[in-house]
């Protein structure tokens, strides 16, 4: 479809006797030219890696890194340990297959203020390919972290990547055992019958209980790009809700948000609002982080934005503008 829209493009610019002077223009129109007139495969994966050095990581004085290469890690040249390394499926229906700018620009902030989740349980909503998970645990030494989602292709995805990445977490000194991942359908946990929401099988329900329980003892939630569906905005809104009033003074939750879909933004920050939630902006945008992980779409980072939600039984955090 986009390369039929670029070409469509490029054909009025040349009836209209223009010519291409964009170096990015050219560079996609190259690009498109290789793209197959098939329909692509579903189940056609790829890899990106990841390099992360030191250097990229602040907000982090007060944490220990180790020795990046101690810990026991192999090398292997087939996949270095000092490599992140990511399973994507392009071409996927399920949106939860991809990397997205906003679990991009989330592990980016959280490199820029690691000591916001170091040291913490951490649970993540949304999980997708696990980039930005494994970037808290690894990079900014979360003491636990859950990922969650919900789809099976998704979940089965995520189980492949953090399979792929225990050597990564050894190189930078974390357990493979404090991360996990767990089945969470904010639909079902709204209802109040998320232990005997769909569960068919003990592997999904045993997933549940890892997920409640990580729930329970986590200090922080943290989301990417899990506000564009307004049909499960209430239902995300408790769980936020849910999460915070366990604890107001020592749980807080952290979403990166990507403004496509203006209705449903402004429709989540009301109910937000309805249930005495706060929110806190901790960027303007998320431009001018450094840009460490590049992504296939080219959703604009000036449209993502780092918020904090806290219970309103206290008074809302200073704001860190990055």
């Amino acid at each position: 479809y986009l390369k039929r829209v670029l070409f469509q493009y490029v054909k009025r610019q040349e009836k209209e006797g223009a010519t291409i002077e964009s170096d990015a223009l050219a560079s996609l129109v190259f690009r498109a030219s290789l793209v197959k007139d098939t329909l692509p495969d579903a189940d056609e994966s790829c890899y990106l890696a990841f390099h992360l050095p030191r250097n990229l990581i602040h907000g982090s004085k007060n944490i220990n890194h180790g020795d990046p290469l101690a810990g026991g890690a192999e090398t292997n040249h087939s996949n270095p340990p000092h490599l992140l390394r990511i399973r994507v499926f392009p071409f996927h229906n399920d949106v939860a297959l991809r990397l997205w700018e906003a679990g991009a620009s989330l592990a980016e902030f959280f490199l820029e203020n690691a000591s916001m989740v170091a040291g913490k349980d951490v649970i993540e909503l949304g999980a997708g390919v696990g980039l930005t998970g494994l970037v808290v645990a690894g990079c900014c030494k979360a003491s636990t972290i859950c990922l969650t989602d919900y789809t099976e292709p998704c979940r089965l995805n995520l189980e492949h990547n953090l399979k792929l990445n225990e050597a990564w977490l050894s190189y930078w000194g974390f357990p493979s055992e404090r991360i996990s991942q767990g089945y969470l359908e904010w639909e079902a946990f709204a209802e109040e019958s998320y232990a005997e929401s769909t569960t068919t099988g003990r592997t999904k329900q045993d997933a549940c209980c890892t997920t409640m329980s990580a729930f329970r003892h986590a200090d922080v939630l943290i989301a990417a790009d899990v506000i564009y569906d307004i049909t499960v905005i209430d239902s995300l809104v408790l769980v936020v809700k849910s999460f915070l009033e366990q604890d107001p003074r020592a749980k807080q939750t952290i979403f990166a948000i990507t403004k496509r879909n203006m209705a449903s933004f402004e429709l989540f920050l009301n109910k937000i609002r309805e249930h005495g939630i706060n929110c806190s902006w901790l960027t303007k945008n998320c431009a001018s982080l450094p840009k460490v992980f590049e992504c296939t779409f080219t959703q604009d980072r000036f449209d993502v934005q780092v918020a904090r939600f806290t219970s309103n039984l206290l008074c809302p955090h200073q704001q860190i503008v990055v």
